[in-house]
C-alpha cells in the first residue's frame, strides 16, 4: 500500500527488514550447532542430536532458498517506487477528489 506518512512506512520497513535479518541469522547460525560427545552419553542426547539434525537440514534447505526468498521480499520495494511514480504522474488529475485518491492508493 501506499503511505503517505513515510515516518510510519520507514519503521514498518525497518522492522520488517530487522526480523528478516533476524530469520536469516538464525538460519545459518542454527546450522553451526555442534553437540560434543560426552562420556557416557545421557540417555536424551541421541534425541537432541536427531532433532539438531534434522534442524541442520532445515537450515540447508534455507540457505539454498535464499535467493528466491529474498528477491520475493525485495521486490515489492522495487513495485513501491514505479507504482508510487504512477500515481505521482496522475495526482494532477485527481485535485480534491477523495474517492479517486483513495481508489488510486
Amino acid at each position: 500500500m501506499l503511505s503517505p506518512n513515510a515516518v510510519e512506512i520507514g519503521e514498518d520497513i525497518a522492522a520488517a527488514f530487522s526480523q528478516f535479518l533476524a530469520v536469516n541469522s538464525f538460519g545459518y547460525s542454527a546450522g553451526q550447532i555442534v553437540v560434543s560427545p560426552l562420556s557416557p552419553d545421557p540417555d536424551w542426547l541421541p534425541p537432541l542430536r536427531h532433532r539438531i539434525a534434522t534442524l541442520a537440514d532445515v537450515c540447508v534447505d534455507w540457505r539454498n532458498d535464499y535467493p528466491d526468498i529474498a528477491a520475493k521480499y525485495f521486490l515489492p520495494f522495487t513495485n513501491y517506487s514505479t507504482s508510487f511514480g504512477a500515481i505521482a504522474n496522475q495526482a494532477t488529475k485527481f485535485g480534491d477528489e477523495v474517492g479517486l485518491w483513495t481508489d488510486a492508493l
